[in-house]
């Protein structure tokens, strides 16, 4: 294991912590009060291309479809977080028109920065290399 992580680079330090976030999006999701199933599915979709992305480097290295998962990742994260405003549409308007306290969507607001985050740090790793 010392010497797999020897040689690689922060691209791919970048994809895990995205898939990390990626995993903790799923949990946090859970707290959300209204909830769309495919969100769930798009996120251990995005977990499983970044473990995928890791194994394929041990496997064959960094080639040309390797580095493309992380953009699939990234795709795969950006999909849930803008499905999961498809159920919470209406909880947002009533705490815009004061119906209903902010504390109403805070769990929301709290997935969807882990989501952009992990979106956004699996398109930053698609810049850099993955191994050294």
């Amino acid at each position: 294991m010392k010497e797999y992580m020897a040689n690689k680079a922060i691209g791919f330090y970048l994809t895990l912590a995205a898939a990390v976030l990626s995993l903790a999006g799923i949990f946090v999701y859970g707290t959300v009060m209204y909830k769309f199933t495919a969100v769930y599915y798009l996120l251990v979709a995005a977990v499983l291309v970044e473990v995928l992305m890791g194994v394929l480097l041990k496997a064959v290295g960094a080639n040309a479809l390797v580095k493309l998962l992380p953009v699939a990742g990234a795709a795969l994260t950006a999909s849930a977080v803008v499905w999961s405003f498809y159920v919470m549409v209406n909880q947002i308007g009533y705490v815009v028109a004061a119906l209903d306290p902010v504390s109403t969507i805070t769990t929301f607001i709290g997935f969807v920065a882990v989501g952009v985050i992990a979106m956004l740090l699996n398109i930053v790793s698609c810049f850099m290399k993955l191994e050294k």
